[in-house]
């Protein structure tokens, strides 16, 4: 399921690209090193806790996902406040929206976060790739199809919060 998600991401990325500007790369590629680095503390450790500790009870894990939402809201209120001087550091303007509508994966990845725990915790390793690959086609194909529409950097971002959204959606369900 890796290879095939993996082998349909490099063909639709050579499709796209043609689509799709450098600059429209740039932008999002921008926007990504800041959303990346705030990644990092995005769920705070939270999904290891879940995983490691299996004397956790039902309460104990809604607690924690609410803890992670909880942070999510914090990490995008944040985000906003700071997209303008992200925007500024890279000397375009539009990096701001991009930062700005990236960080709304913050909260989503947050409401995923224990289910996904669960399932890796459970050694559930076949559902969590069918859960990704799942993602990884909607990436590709909500990206390719807004390319082809809006031809503008827009398509990378629809892309990347959508295919977020349906990944949590699944993994929840």
């Amino acid at each position: 399921a890796k290879w095939t998600t993996q082998l349909l991401r490099w063909v639709a990325t050579f499709a796209i690209a043609r689509v799709l500007t450098p600059s429209d790369y740039g932008l999002v590629g921008a926007a990504m090193v800041y959303v990346g680095f705030v990644q990092l503390f995005n769920e705070f450790g939270l999904s290891s806790a879940i995983v490691q500790n299996r004397s956790l009870v039902r309460d104990d894990i809604r607690q924690l996902g609410g803890f992670a939402f909880g942070l999510g809201i914090i990490l995008l209120v944040v985000s906003i406040g700071l997209a303008g001087p992200v925007a500024a550091f890279f000397g375009e303007p539009a990096v701001r929206g991009v930062v700005v509508v990236l960080s709304t994966r913050f909260i989503v990845d947050a409401l995923a976060m224990p289910s996904r725990a669960i399932l890796a915790r459970d050694l559930r390793f076949k559902r969590l790739a069918w859960i990704e690959g799942v993602e990884a086609v909607t990436l590709i194909g909500v990206t390719l199809s807004a390319a082809l529409a809006w031809r503008s950097y827009w398509a990378l971002v629809v892309g990347l919060v959508v295919s977020s959204f349906i990944g949590a959606v699944v993994a929840i369900a």
